[in-house]
């Protein structure tokens, strides 16, 4: 691998680290002002995680925290593979099914992690947590086969600006098609049902402290951002623009966060059952996409 390449790599995952918990200020900040408060400054997630970084570990057993810590490498290793700053990845020809892995690996393996308590609000926060990811990777992967058929590959490097690099419609709608489910696997409200701080009192997160609880928390953070990156590498004909993709996905990046947080701040939680309901509901429309992308010219 090239010296180039490993530095370019390196930077997307320094850029990774630190944004993620800026972003997460942001939208602190921008709740806040919504609700006619003050609000923390925006680098109060770094204060908050350094925090409970220099705590000790709280947590039901040792087993806990060795997934919680397999969690947060496996959010990294993702960070590898997906492109953010630069359009370099480790591995160099990682594909589309490579990065999903990684990502529902790290969501179950920190629902394991809180699967170890006794907590009962735990057990069904996790309960929560997995059924609405199998509901959600059940209609991602009919969206992202329609764009890799019409593609022809499975790579990020071929599917990097996929709307511009095939003429079918169908890539176009499939890529649009995303983005509610990327809110939904962001768990904002109202389709924070896992957590539920009122319900369950943060659910999965309950029996978490100190050290864990900050890989818990930077897990989720990290994983926000990753989404969304998947979604712009894919909308963005990046090797196109060359530099001038930088600045641009920045700014998406961040406008994106800031419509997520006015999303998750106007918006009251929904009932277990409403979620699901509507996301079997999207599922059977991301299907009909997808069938209509194996007729679609």
């Amino acid at each position: 691998m090239e010296l180039k390449t490993i530095a370019a790599i390196v930077t997307n995952l320094v850029f990774v680290l630190l944004y993620a918990p800026l972003l997460n200020g942001v939208e602190r900040k921008i709740r806040a002002r919504i609700q006619n408060r003050l609000g923390p400054p925006i680098t109060q997630t770094f204060y908050d995680l350094a925090k409970l970084f220099r705590r000790s570990t709280v947590a039901s057993s040792s087993l806990s925290y060795v997934l919680a810590s397999l969690s947060f490498a496996y959010i990294i290793a993702a960070s590898l593979a997906i492109p953010t700053i630069f359009l370099a990845t480790f591995p160099r020809h990682s594909d589309i099914i490579y990065i999903l892995y990684l990502v529902i690996a790290s969501t179950v393996l920190l629902c394991l992690a809180s699967a170890t308590s006794s907590s009962p609000f735990a057990a069904l926060g996790v309960s929560r947590e997995i059924s609405t990811v199998m509901c959600i990777e059940l209609a991602l992967p009919f969206l992202l086969t329609t764009i890799a058929i019409h593609v022809g590959s499975l790579s990020m490097k071929q599917l990097v600006g996929a709307p511009f690099t095939s003429t079918s419609p169908c890539v176009a709608l499939a890529v649009a098609l995303m983005l509610p489910l990327i809110y939904v696997e962001s768990t904002y409200l109202p389709f924070e049902i896992a957590e539920a701080e009122p319900e369950l009192a943060s659910g999965i997160e309950i029996e978490f402290g100190g050290r864990i609880l900050a890989l818990a928390l930077y897990t989720k953070l990290i994983k926000r951002l990753l989404l969304v990156s998947l979604l712009l590498d894919l909308a963005i004909p990046r090797y196109v623009l060359g530099w001038l993709s930088i600045p641009l996905y920045l700014a998406l990046l961040t406008a994106m966060s800031i419509l997520f947080a006015v999303l998750d701040t106007i918006f009251a939680r929904y009932r277990p059952e409403q979620v699901f309901r509507w996301i079997k509901r999207y599922s059977a429309l991301c299907m009909g996409v997808a069938i209509l992308g194996l007729f679609a010219p």
